[in-house]
C-alpha cells in the first residue's frame, strides 16, 4: 500500500502591484472623508520615489518615467481641485522638465532628468506627498479618475517634437 502525500494547499501566486491594487488598498468604504493612513501614503509614495531614483541614476525605463509623470499629474489635479491652485506653477515646471527628459530619450535612448528638471520634480513630489497627507480619500480617488479621463480624452501634454 502506497503512502499518500499530505495536502499542501494551493500554490502561492504573488499579485502584481499596479494602479488597481493601490486603488483597492485606498478605497475603504465609509472612510472616504478621512485622510490616508500612513501605510497608504507609503504605498503611493514608494513607487514614484523608486522611479525618481531610477531617473536620477540613469537606469530608468519608460515605466519609471510614466510613474513619475502620473504622480505629477495627480498632484496637478489635486492642486487644481482641492488646494486652490497652490504650487500649480511648480508642478507644471516639473512636468515640463519630465517631458524634456522624454524628448532627450528620443534622441539618446536614455531617460535622464537635467539639473533644473530634477530639482523641480523633487520639489513637486514633496508637494504631492504633503497633498496626500492632507487630502481625503475621495479627493485623491477623484483626482486619479480625472487624470484617467484626461488621458482618454486626449488632453495630454504634447511638445513640438511629438507633433
Amino acid at each position: 500500500m502506497s503512502k499518500r502525500k499530505p495536502y499542501r494547499g494551493p500554490k502561492y501566486q504573488p499579485g502584481i502591484v499596479g494602479a488597481g491594487l493601490v486603488l483597492n488598498r485606498i478605497n475603504h468604504r465609509g472612510e472616504d472623508n478621512a485622510a490616508l493612513r500612513d501605510d497608504q501614503q507609503v504605498d503611493l509614495g514608494a513607487g514614484y520615489r523608486l522611479a525618481l531614483l531610477n531617473l536620477t541614476h540613469g537606469t530608468a525605463s519608460r515605466e519609471s518615467w510614466e510613474c513619475v509623470v502620473c504622480a505629477l499629474n495627480i498632484a496637478l489635479t489635486l492642486a487644481e481641485s482641492v488646494f486652490q491652485h497652490q504650487h500649480e506653477d511648480d508642478i507644471v515646471k516639473a512636468l515640463d522638465g519630465a517631458f524634456r527628459a522624454n524628448i532627450r530619450f528620443r534622441a539618446t535612448g536614455n531617460f535622464r532628468l537635467d539639473g533644473t528638471a530634477l530639482n523641480d520634480v523633487k520639489f513637486a513630489l514633496e508637494v504631492h506627498a504633503e497633498q496626500l497627507k492632507l487630502a481625503h480619500r475621495k479627493e485623491i480617488l477623484a483626482a486619479m479618475a480625472t487624470v484617467q479621463e484626461r488621458i482618454k480624452a486626449g488632453h495630454v501634454y504634447t511638445s513640438e517634437v511629438q507633433k
